[in-house]
């Protein structure tokens, strides 16, 4: 797990920071292994373990929709991470290498679109906070005013809130009991 051991606030900074070195199909591509890995922990600790000598050999999409029926996250969760591995499938399949690509445009603003509520709070707080910053700067009123982070700003900032948000889910994870 890669995230094994990490406190969420850790998962946060250690996200953000791998996101931050990537360009933008980096990003969208280690966005999906991030998540993936995080739905692997909760899984892991969900189910009982094979017997030995057998693996689980779920998909990204397999994993998505088996945390959902486990209840383990909710349908807007579920819906963002496919958005997510829609998106993911189209820098790995395409020759697209911006996010602000026409083509990838739609996708990243679907996993923008799919927890609104959550994305509203989100970018009221961080543009709030920012003109924040830039007011006590003595930044000029128009340039606070003009103040729009830009498609890949907001998805390493998205996605990192994501990813802790499904860490902090993970360590709720209760097993299931095994009949034996």
């Amino acid at each position: 797990m890669i995230f094994s051991n990490y406190s969420v606030s850790q998962v946060y900074q250690k996200t953000f920071e791998l996101l931050s070195a990537e360009n933008d199909r980096g990003a969208v591509l280690l966005g999906g292994v991030l998540t993936e890995s995080v739905l692997d922990d909760m899984l892991s600790k969900k189910l009982i373990s094979l017997p030995k000598g057998k693996k689980n050999t779920f998909n990204y999409s397999n994993k998505i929709d088996l945390t959902y029926q486990l209840g383990m996250i909710n349908v807007e969760m579920h819906t963002l991470l496919h958005n997510l591995r829609g998106a993911r499938n189209s820098f790995a399949h395409k020759i697209v290498s911006d996010i602000t690509d026409e083509t990838m445009t739609e996708q990243i603003d679907k996993i923008f679109s799919s927890t609104p509520e959550l994305y509203q709070n989100f970018m009221a707080s961080w543009i709030t906070n920012l003109k924040s910053a830039l007011a006590k700067h003595n930044v000029d009123q128009t340039v606070i005013d003009s103040v729009e982070p830009g498609a890949r700003a907001r998805f390493n900032n998205f996605i990192t809130i994501i990813v802790s948000m499904l860490q902090q889910d993970s360590l709720k994870v209760t097993p299931v009991q095994s009949i034996e």
